[in-house]
């Protein structure tokens, strides 16, 4: 796990549900995700550096598409102006309180409210609403690409770059991997690494 050191103040469990439900709040306030490895559950810190540099020349067809990178970029106007985050302030008791970030130069208009129970510092809260509207914009690119077994060992929320037939590098978060026979597709969104 990339959790090590990581402090939670507190977390207010409210009702039972699922493991999954009460993984979501802390991956917001913390910026981590998880995925099955081996029959264990890996988290990783978002951010982290690319662990492979795929070369054009090692991207594969994928039925009719040519071997390529194929981007579907996000539409600005569905993402936030504006983000708020309600979470428990240990300063005031746990009380509720909200920090919020907003984009001042964007065709965006939406208002995203996110309740966290988790137990933060005003200025820790106010850097969550910033780091969430800031990766809500940077990681609106869809990127796919299709590989040989080559890059078999790699695995979903690994940080890759991938090169363009037009000689255009993308550090892409892996979110999806699919094998069939000798054909790996990999889906992933554009990620901007710094601003973690």
């Amino acid at each position: 796990s990339d959790l090590a050191g990581e402090v939670v103040r507190g977390y207010a469990v409210t009702r039972l549900g699922a493991a999954r439900a009460w993984l979501e709040p802390l991956q917001r306030a913390k910026f981590f995700d998880y995925v099955e490895s081996d029959g264990l559950l890996k988290f990783v810190v978002r951010g982290g550096d690319e662990i492979v540099d795929i070369p054009f020349r090692d991207l594969a067809r994928d039925g009719e598409e040519s071997a390529d990178v194929t981007i579907v970029r996000g539409q600005e106007a569905e993402l936030p102006k504006r983000v708020t985050i309600r979470f428990s302030n240990p300063q005031w008791d746990y009380q509720e309180s909200s920090e919020s970030a907003e984009r001042q130069i964007t065709s965006a208009t939406e208002h995203q409210s996110i309740e966290i129970p988790v137990a933060m510092l005003p200025d820790e809260a106010a850097a969550v609403a910033e780091l969430t509207l800031y990766e809500s914009h940077a990681n609106s690119n869809r990127i796919s690409w299709a590989t040989g077994r080559k890059y078999a060992a790699y695995e979903p929320l690994d940080i890759v770059a991938v090169n363009s037939r037009h000689g255009n590098r993308y550090v892409v978060q892996v979110r999806q991997k699919t094998e069939s026979g000798g054909l790996i597709r990999w889906d992933g969104v554009q990620t901007e690494v710094t601003a973690f």
